[in-house]
């Protein structure tokens, strides 16, 4: 196995929740769809309506934001110090700048997020 082509399960976590982000509409719409589906038993369309009940609540919607807002600059961090190529005075510079914006994002806490609609999340810029 070739090492540069061997991502983590750190990034895996972290394009898991990018990928669950991004589709969050989509899973919440067929939620909907198996909660409502006349084919489905009871059970299945209790569990789709507790799923959307959890997900629709304000701590998760607000917790995906920030997981996929922070996430989006650590992710690019975690595979550049996975390159076989980096050297110590290139990665501490990546760390310094995750660590940079991170503290930004802190001391300055304009909201980095927002929820729309009832079941729709997105994270801003900044």
């Amino acid at each position: 196995m070739n090492i540069v082509d061997c991502e983590t399960r750190f990034i895996q976590s972290h394009d898991d929740i990018l990928r669950f982000a991004e589709n969050f509409q989509g899973v919440v719409g067929a939620l909907q769809f198996i909660a409502e589906s006349p084919t489905m038993d009871a059970k299945t369309k209790a569990k789709a309506l507790s799923l959307i009940n959890s997900a629709s609540t304000s701590s998760f919607l607000v917790s995906l934001a920030a997981a996929k807002k922070v996430m989006s600059l650590t992710v690019l961090l975690s595979r550049h110090l996975q390159s076989p190529k980096i050297d110590l005075l290139d990665g501490t510079g990546m760390i310094n700048h995750v660590n940079k914006h991170l503290n930004e994002w802190r001391a300055r806490p304009k909201i980095p997020f927002y929820v729309s609609q009832r079941t729709s999340c997105y994270t801003g810029e900044g």
